[in-house]
C-alpha cells in the first residue's frame, strides 16, 4: 500500500520561489575569466591572445634554446591548446630528423633550384646540360608534384609520376633522357640540402634511369654532303633582307667547319676562340686542330685542310681581325 505524504502549498511556494541574484564576487570573477596568457608542457610552450586579435597565438622553445612564434590560427582555447601541442611536438621531431624548421614545399624547391642554374649559367659556370634539367623541372616536375613536400614523396608517388611523364611525351623515354630526369631529380635534392631545408639522412625515392638506348643517327652520305654545298652556293646570294645577306655566307661557313672537324653544333662550335685553333706536327705530318669543349668535356678535333680554306674567307667576312700570331699568321 503505497502512502501519499501531502506537502503544504506553503512549501511549494518557498521551494518554486526564484531566490535573488546574488552580486558577483572578486574572486567568482577571478574563477571565471579566461586568462590572457596560458603555460603548457613545463613552460616550454606559451598560448597568448594579442590586444585586438581574436586568435591565440603560441611560443616554444627549440632544442638550442631560442624561442619560436607562430599562430594557432584558432579562436577557442581548448582547440588552440591542442594546436600549439601539435605544433611544437611536430618542430621537435623535426629536428631529431634534422629537418629545417618549416618544410618549404616542392614548387619553391624548384624555383630555388631554377634560379641558381639559370645564375650559373649567365655567369659562365653552367654545364649544358642545365638546359635539359630546366625542362625537366618547368614541363614535369613542377606540374606534377606542385604543393607536395619532397620528404613526403613516396616510392608509389614516383612511380605514379613516370607513367604520367611517358603518357604526356607520348612514349616511352630512352636511356640517354631518363638520366636527364634521374640528375634533374637529384640537384633538386642538391639544392634542398644545401639550403637546410632537408637533411641528407632523409631517403628521397630515385626516378628509374634505365632504359632502352637510343640509336645513333646516321651519317651523311657522300652524295648528301655534295648535294647540300651545291644547293647552298646560289642559296646564300639569294637573301632579300640584308640581315640575310649578312647571316647565310655565315651559316654556310658554320655547316662546312661542322663537316670538316665532326665538332659537335651548338656549345661546341659556338665557343671556338682563334686561339683554340693551331697546327699540330707530328713526324712529318702537319694537322690543323681544334679544342672544343662541350656535353663530353674538352678535347682536340683533328680538322681536314679544306677548314683553313672557310676560317680564311670567314676572317675576311668578320669585321673584327684575328690576333697576330694566330695558326693563320
Amino acid at each position: 500500500m503505497t502512502k501519499v505524504i501531502k506537502v503544504p502549498e506553503s512549501h511549494l511556494e518557498v521551494i518554486s520561489s526564484p531566490q535573488p541574484e546574488s552580486q558577483p564576487t572578486a574572486l567568482s570573477q577571478l574563477k571565471y575569466a579566461e586568462p590572457t596568457e596560458l603555460y603548457l608542457r613545463d613552460g616550454e610552450v606559451v598560448i597568448h591572445r594579442r590586444p585586438g586579435s581574436p586568435l591565440w597565438h603560441c611560443r616554444f622553445r627549440l632544442q638550442d634554446g631560442s624561442w619560436h612564434r607562430q599562430t594557432t590560427r584558432q579562436a577557442s582555447i581548448e582547440h588552440a591548446v591542442r594546436m600549439a601541442c601539435d605544433l611544437y611536438d611536430e618542430t621537435r621531431f623535426r629536428q631529431r630528423l634534422g629537418l629545417a624548421q618549416k618544410s618549404p614545399t616542392f614548387a619553391e624547391i624548384a624555383h630555388a633550384t631554377l634560379y641558381s642554374m639559370r645564375q650559373d649559367l649567365d655567369v659562365g659556370i653552367g654545364k649544358s646540360v642545365y638546359g635539359s634539367y630546366i625542362t625537366c623541372i618547368e614541363k614535369y616536375f613542377l606540374p606534377y608534384f606542385q604543393d607536395k613536400r619532397l620528404e613526403e614523396i613516396t616510392y608509389t608517388d614516383v612511380h605514379e609520376f613516370e607513367v604520367w611523364r611517358n603518357r604526356q611525351m607520348n612514349k616511352v623515354p630512352r636511356a640517354s633522357t631518363l638520366m636527364n630526369f634521374a640528375s634533374a631529380w637529384t640537384k633538386l635534392q642538391l639544392v634542398a640540402i644545401s639550403k637546410g631545408w632537408i637533411s641528407e639522412r632523409v631517403a628521397i625515392p630515385k626516378l628509374t634511369a634505365r632504359g632502352q638506348k637510343g640509336k645513333t643517327r646516321p651519317a651523311f652520305t657522300r652524295e648528301e654532303i655534295d648535294r647540300l654545298l651545291e644547293f647552298m652556293e646560289p642559296w646564300i646570294k639569294q637573301g632579300r633582307l640584308e640581315i640575310e645577306h649578312e647571316t647565310r655566307p655565315l651559316l654556310r661557313d658554320y655547316i662546312e667547319m661542322l663537316l670538316y672537324t665532326g665538332m659537335r653544333h651548338g656549345t661546341e662550335a659556338l665557343n671556338i676562340c682563334w686561339n683554340n685553333i693551331e697546327w699540330h706536327t707530328q713526324g712529318d705530318k702537319k694537322y690543323l686542330r681544334i679544342w672544343v669543349d662541350g656535353k663530353t668535356g674538352g678535347r682536340w678535333l683533328i680538322a681536314k685542310h679544306k677548314a683553313v680554306d672557310v676560317l680564311r674567307l670567314n676572317e675576311a667576312q668578320l669585321s673584327c681581325p684575328r690576333p697576330p700570331h694566330t695558326f693563320l699568321g
